[in-house]
């Protein structure tokens, strides 16, 4: 009966020492706007990743999806005192609002940020009376 006993206090003890949760990274959110853009026109923004610590920055990743592209110069390493920059494009695919997420993962910090943008399908639409190239003659 004591073994019985003590291999289930064993068992209890292995499975909380297992289930305890690692500690969570920092994260830090953010919002990007990019604003009324023309229907199939695009906008860019950049973001500058900088580390300044003095240790390098390892496990860095950057993720986007939506109406969104990027193209970066990051390294999975950054080191102390060094930047990378990541080109965001939105891209006015459609009329209306448009929305994605850029997620960038390190070993000290994530970072979330929500995009937006919106597609404008005629930018010239609020002007009441446009102007005419060549009116008609008589």
């Amino acid at each position: 009966m004591k073994l019985i006993t003590l291999l289930a206090a064993t068992l209890l003890l292995s499975v909380s020492a297992y289930s305890a949760e690692a500690p969570q990274k920092p994260v830090e959110k953010g919002y990007i706007d990019f604003g009324l853009v023309p229907y199939h026109g695009q906008r860019t923004q950049v973001l500058t990743l900088t580390n300044n610590s003095a240790e390098p920055l390892t496990d860095i990743s950057l993720k986007i999806n939506g109406d969104f592209y990027m193209k970066h110069n990051c390294p999975q390493t950054l080191q102390a005192k060094e930047a990378c920059k990541a080109k965001i494009t939105f891209w006015a695919t459609r009329e209306g609002g448009h929305y994605g997420r850029l997620k960038v993962t390190t070993s000290a910090k994530d970072y979330h940020y929500e995009l937006y943008g919106y597609g404008d399908r005629d930018p010239l639409g609020n002007i009441p009376n446009p102007p005419i190239p060549n009116p008609p003659r008589p």
